[in-house]
């Protein structure tokens, strides 16, 4: 006859996990695609890149992430950030980080312009 075992007692152990992924672009040390895990702050993420490059505009960092299905962005300051005078924003997967470069002239550069520091996400 088979036998039961009542009140068995099981333990996982999670050896591995897929990550997320973030992408970093622009004037950063070493753009590329970065895997994250738990909570990432944009600080942090700038740091897997290696920083940002002496090009960087630092009132130019821009986040892209899907809200409801729509390509929305965010400006950020990171001098004001990295001062402590504003929020250092917490990074999701499949966000994309864009550094733009002083004094560009790009699409990017007039899409930053019209954004103000530290906005929502707006529709991009």
């Amino acid at each position: 006859m088979p036998r039961s075992v009542q009140n068995p007692q099981v333990t996982v152990f999670v050896k591995e996990y897929a990550s997320q992924r973030i992408t970093m672009e622009g004037a950063i040390n070493k753009p590329g695609i970065y895997p994250i895990s738990g909570k990432t702050s944009l600080l942090q993420a700038i740091a897997m890149g290696g920083g940002v490059t002496n090009l960087a505009d630092l009132q130019g960092i821009v986040v892209f992430r899907q809200v409801d299905g729509k390509k929305m962005g965010a400006k950020f300051d990171l001098k004001a950030i990295r001062a402590g005078s504003s929020e250092d924003p917490q990074i999701y997967g499949d966000d994309i980080i864009v550094v733009d470069e002083s004094g560009s002239k790009s699409a990017l550069r007039r899409f930053i312009e019209t954004l103000p520091v530290f906005s929502f996400f707006g529709i991009f």
